[in-house]
């Protein structure tokens, strides 16, 4: 692996770290043995590259100030500096539209909170939170969410629907990337300030050719396509006790996490299988990933013919993303002794997700910093207590809509195995 795809890895693992601590946070208990045993591998393996990183950059950096005549010597970007979360924190690759207008693109270790245009708000990551909104416009009450109130703009709203302000929706997002198979896996996301972004998308490689004397090259094109990113609506939608959104201590937490869950199972669900029409286009169903489909009865060695269809386009694949009963199938695999299989090095390798958003009978393998998620910051939420059943019950309704759309950059990047049954 070269420096990139280390940095790639080693964030990859630490995000994968921090889901194991996240998940016992939002369970309010402490780690499993089994956890810790997951966590302290996965954080080794995480320093480890880090020191690797270090020597490598280190290496060049020393190079290009031999090489340097004048000036200063610039060195590469350092991967290894840490965040507040102690995540890595790479560069934050940038793009630019054709009007020269910049476009991040956040990769699994970046946070919508520290965007410029979010920080120029003046709202620290943290202060705000959506779970204290949605309290005071239960209670009809913000004294205990000046901020968020701030954020607003001075005005506040009692049921009904507002915009979310970019600061609050920002932390949301970041809790619902955090929880994300398809953002733990590798894809990346792309804020987007127009109804439409258009990217360039890799449909054909330049293939190397050699020559004799006074010959000719041979042609060799390098295909460039084009796919739109479009802001469809999605949204969650969940339904709470009045005096638990009212009265109790935790309550803007647990509105917090029930919201997020929400929003990352309907991600997840789309990003994984959606079907287009209405909906965005799914890995499962884009037409042009590889496919190998009818697998049967799964092993190793069909695992390992799928690892092979992404290597033959010279990435190394990141991750898979199975359901339960695909993972259960594949964790059963014994040999001739009756005794687990253990894991060949290359699918060792890989970031093993599991999640109920995943097509049944299906595993999707490969590069998935090729897969993005173009979003739209202006979020709606929308609050009722007074619709018959609500007011019935006692209830506060809530919805959270959101405007995003996914796209692959390099469809052969992705695999979809299919058909994988019990035999």
């Amino acid at each position: 692996m070269n420096a990139k795809e280390k940095r790639e890895k080693r964030a990859r693992l630490l995000a994968e770290a921090r889901a194991v601590l996240d998940t016992a946070d939002r369970e309010g208990r402490g780690l499993t043995s089994a956890e810790r045993e997951d966590y302290d591998r996965l954080f080794a393996e995480a320093q480890d590259l880090k020191e690797d990183i270090g020597r490598v950059e280190g290496q060049a950096a020393a190079e290009a100030e031999l090489r340097q005549t004048d000036g200063p010597v610039v060195g590469p970007m350092r991967a290894d500096d840490a965040d507040d979360r102690g995540l890595v924190v790479g560069p934050l690759e940038q793009w630019r539209t054709a009007t020269g207008e910049p476009v991040p693109v956040l990769g699994p270790e970046h946070r919508f909170v520290d965007l410029p245009e979010v920080r120029a708000t003046g709202f620290a990551p943290g202060e705000l939170s959506i779970g204290r909104m949605i309290r005071a416009v239960a209670r009809g009450d913000w004294r205990d969410a000046e901020a968020e109130r701030r954020a607003l703009g001075g005005g506040v709203a009692g049921t009904g629907g507002f915009l979310i302000p970019i600061p609050v929706f920002s932390e949301v997002i970041d809790k619902v990337r955090a929880q994300s198979v398809l953002v733990r896996a590798g894809m990346r996301t792309v804020p987007m300030t127009t109804q439409e972004l258009t990217i360039a998308r890799v449909e054909t490689d330049v293939t190397p050719a050699s020559k004799g004397e006074n010959a000719q090259f041979s042609e060799s094109p390098f295909g460039f396509g084009a796919v739109t990113l479009g802001a469809r609506l999605v949204g969650a939608f969940v339904i709470l006790s009045r005096e638990l959104a009212a009265d109790a201590p935790n309550g803007p937490q647990i509105i917090e996490r029930v919201l997020s869950a929400a929003l990352t199972a309907k991600i997840d669900s789309l990003g994984l299988a959606g079907a287009g029409g209405v909906d965005p286009v799914g890995l499962v169903n884009h037409p042009d990933v590889q496919k190998d489909e009818a697998v049967g009865a799964p092993d190793w060695d069909k695992v390992l013919d799928g690892i092979a269809l992404v290597e033959n386009e010279n990435i190394d694949p990141s991750a898979w993303i199975a359901g339960v009963a695909v993972k259960t199938l594949l964790a059963k695999l014994k040999d001739g002794t009756g005794q687990y299989n253990s894991l060949p090095p290359q699918i060792q390798a890989l970031l093993k997700l599991t999640t109920t958003a995943a097509t049944a009978e299906t595993l999707v393998l490969g590069g998935f910093s090729s897969f993005l998620m173009g979003l739209r910051q202006d979020a709606m939420l929308e609050t009722s207590t007074e619709t018959s059943e609500a007011f019935k019950a006692h209830q506060l309704w809530v919805k959270i809509t959101a405007r995003l759309d996914f796209a692959l950059a390099w469809p052969r990047h992705i695999v979809v195995m299919s058909g994988i049954t019990a035999g």
